[in-house]
């Protein structure tokens, strides 16, 4: 087979072969044949050059924090306690054999980086927002309802705490059978539990019903005992409406809201009740954020505002904390206003042991029936309320470990009462000491 030489022109015999394809180059010399992946290999190996002085930033600046943040956390003395969170934070663990062992150590340590890292508030505000920006209705298990509210939402329920705590409720009510006194016990709802028109819509509420289910059945059912449904008072309230019952940053309820509900502990005692109308509300903050806020990172939220429900001659009750030896007149510690856990100013905030009672022109203590009161911090906003009809024993048995048996009998009262919210039932078997002493 002859083949034609592009040079002479001239044709030349050869073997049965074929002859390379000619080419046509472009200005860059690559033939047409270059293909898309070479192209593109070929712009990378252009753009990496150029890149890599902002690799090598990138790079430093990661590392920077890094070790910046890493350095801070051993410089900065640690905070003991979170205004923002209003909680004590988590220490340094104690490493031994047994809590390396447990897997306490490393457990405590993970809270330890979590509370004390550096800048901690700001990212969490930078994480809520991030995070309802892509479209999610929750943050740390805080739900963005609606009307400016948002919800903690409670995680699984271990019933095991739930019962031990139940059983020192209940078995209580031998002791005060015996006395021959009342014995009432109200479960407050938590957000999730009440607010239930300002929820998403397929918020889920199946655990909650059974929780509330297994606690009236418990309750409801024991002889000596008048089970207060409020939890169920306030949903009704939520549904029909009424608005202003519980703020919306922090999880506790309003004093309208305790009013609410001292009202239903009051009507059950046979006691008489006041309306919302009858007392002057103080407005004594527009700028409250609780805890729910702080927790939540959704810092855009408005703050609520605070009330305080007077009455005339409010003023001539003194509330006394036993942990201090000292206390003030009137049921608010007005200096809780200037920080930011300022529920504190109802009775002066958490104490293993609170008195609140009436006192006459001269400033001497009127005698009058007394009434226990194994609470929580629901209890703390209640107390004016309640205080109208008793002088109040307010226990608070995280910290109150005494028998509370051997109290009602040495101090003569005429009821006890339990006020918590139902969480407080949950998170730990706090409850359980009440078998203490029977």
């Amino acid at each position: 087979m002859r083949h034609y030489c592009p040079k002479t022109g001239a044709g030349t015999a050869g073997a049965l072969i074929s002859d390379p394809p000619l080419r046509r180059y472009k200005m860059d010399k690559r033939p047409e044949t270059h293909t898309d992946q070479q192209t593109l290999l070929d712009l990378q190996e252009r753009v990496a050059a150029k890149s890599r002085p902002m690799d090598l930033i990138c790079v430093i600046l990661t590392l920077a924090l890094i070790f910046g943040l890493s350095i801070a956390m051993i410089i900065i003395p640690d905070k003991d306690f979170s205004e923002q969170e209003n909680r004590y934070l988590q220490k340094m663990p104690e490493l031994t054999l047994k809590t390396l062992v447990d897997g306490s150590f490393t457990g405590k340590l993970g809270d330890y980086f979590s509370d004390q890292f550096p800048m901690r508030d700001v990212f969490v505000g930078i994480k809520g927002a991030a995070e309802i920006s892509l479209g999610k209705r929750e943050n740390d298990s805080v739900t963005l309802a609606s009307d400016g509210y948002i919800v903690k939402r409670g995680g699984w329920i271990d019933y095991d705490i739930v019962d031990r705590n139940l059983a020192g409720i209940t078995a209580l009510a031998d002791k005060t059978e015996e006395l021959g006194i009342p014995y009432i016990v109200a479960v407050a709802g938590r957000g999730e539990d009440v607010l239930v028109s300002r929820l998403p819509a397929l918020y889920p509420d199946d655990q909650q019903n059974a929780l509330y289910g297994h606690i009236e059945a418990s309750l409801g059912e024991k002889p000596g005992i008048t089970y207060v449904g409020l939890r169920d008072i306030f949903r009704s309230m939520d549904i029909s409406g009424v608005d202003g019952m519980y703020y919306r940053t922090d999880h506790h309820w309003t004093s309208r809201g305790a009013l609410t509900g001292a009202n239903a502990i009051l009507s059950s005692l046979g006691r008489p009740t006041h309306d919302y109308g009858e007392y002057t509300a103080e407005t004594v903050s527009e700028e409250f954020y609780g805890t729910t806020w702080s927790s939540g990172g959704m810092k855009w939220v408005k703050p609520d505002t605070m009330e305080f429900l007077r009455f005339d001659g409010d003023d001539r009750f003194y509330t006394y904390l036993a942990d201090y030896d000292s206390g003030f007149s009137g049921f608010y510690d007005r200096s809780y206003l200037e920080k930011k856990d300022k529920y504190s100013a109802f009775v002066g905030g958490n104490t293993a042991r609170t008195d609140v009672y009436l006192t006459d022109e001269n400033g001497n203590r009127v005698s009058r029936e007394k009434l226990i009161v194994i609470k929580d911090s629901f209890a703390h906003s209640a107390a004016p309320y309640l205080a109208r009809e008793y002088d109040l024993i307010m226990l608070d048995l995280r910290y109150y470990k005494e028998s509370v048996a051997k109290l009602a009998e040495e101090e003569g009262v005429s009821g006890v009462l339990v006020l918590v919210n139902a969480d407080s039932l949950v998170s730990a078997a706090t409850f359980a000491i009440l078998r203490l002493g029977l």
